[in-house]
């Protein structure tokens, strides 16, 4: 294996290293995804802070914890600790960007300002367009790493990526967990109370994480919501949470016509149809987590 080669397989082995413990950790996951995508689409192997600047900012605001700003700064400028990526300044593009002193890092001002540069060595770039299925391996590790099934065709579309195989490896959970959590709300939607079924097969409700599986979610009935599939993505994309008392908030940020109304913003402030068991009901600590890494404040009144 040549030194290139090791350096994207050493990429892949350390990815656990870009979370904060149990928080929500995008950044550097959606700036290489992005560069996954440029590379599959033949641009160059350069991407100025001006280019991604509003890009990566609305991708840290959709797919990103709860924040009032973003900062598409930190990933350009902190990816460069991983061995693939430097900073230059456009003007003298022979040389690494730096700091001022007694600054950790560049402000996003200063990067416009310096018009900086990110750049992936030449010949790992290349090895990304030329070496089967390596983009795919990629771009499915980061996605089964830092987000549920649920919201990976969004992210994928959102940053331009289009997958040519099936790659993904899936993280070992409890086969159990699905059938648990079903049963435990009676096979119903815990929010609209959906339970279609083709004869004696039910489709369309799903078993969710209330955290996330990726940051240490158990694969528990507490740690569980039986959704439909509508509700499990609204879930997923912080378009609707819990309340410690398990009433469903919706985001003020959800709207919509007649449908959106009915099947999302109706539900606002409503008690959500627990399980069966008190023991099954959602735990406050996984609750927790939703709102302070997923959901979009603030919530609509009631």
């Amino acid at each position: 294996m040549n030194d290139h080669t090791h350096t994207w397989e050493t990429l892949v082995s350390q990815l656990n290293t870009w979370k904060r413990g149990s928080q929500l950790a995008p950044h550097k996951p959606l700036l290489t995804l992005l560069l996954l995508a440029r590379a599959r689409a033949g641009n160059p192997n350069t991407l100025s802070f001006e280019e991604v600047n509003v890009p990566l900012t609305q991708l840290l605001r959709e797919f990103g914890p709860p924040r009032k700003s973003h900062h598409p700064e930190f990933p350009f400028w902190y990816l460069q600790n991983d061995g693939f990526w430097h900073v230059h300044d456009r003007a003298e593009f022979e040389h690494p960007l730096r700091t001022r002193k007694g600054k950790s890092q560049p402000t996003r001002r200063s990067l416009l300002h310096h018009h900086a540069v990110g750049e992936v060595p030449q010949l790992l770039w290349k090895q990304l367009q030329v070496t089967p299925g390596l983009i795919d391996r990629l771009a499915t590790q980061l996605l089964d790493q830092f987000w549920p099934q649920s919201v990976h065709n969004d992210i994928l579309q959102a940053v331009g990526l289009d997958l040519a195989t099936e790659t993904v490896t899936r993280r070992k959970r409890d086969p159990n967990f699905r059938h648990q959590v079903l049963r435990a709300y009676e096979r119903k939607c815990a929010v609209c109370g959906y339970d279609a079924r083709l004869g004696d097969t039910l489709f369309g409700l799903e078993a969710a994480h209330i955290k996330w599986h990726q940051y240490a979610g158990p694969d528990t009935v507490p740690n569980g919501l039986a959704l439909c599939s509508l509700h499990h993505k609204a879930f997923d994309l912080g378009a609707i949470t819990l309340t410690q008392e398990h009433h469903i908030l919706v985001s003020q940020d959800v709207s919509g016509h007649d449908t959106t109304e009915a099947t999302i913003i109706s539900f606002s402030h409503a008690r959500m149809r627990g399980p069966q068991s008190a023991a099954d009901k959602p735990a406050g600590q996984f609750i927790d987590w939703h709102h302070k890494n997923r959901f979009r404040w603030p919530e609509r009144s009631a």
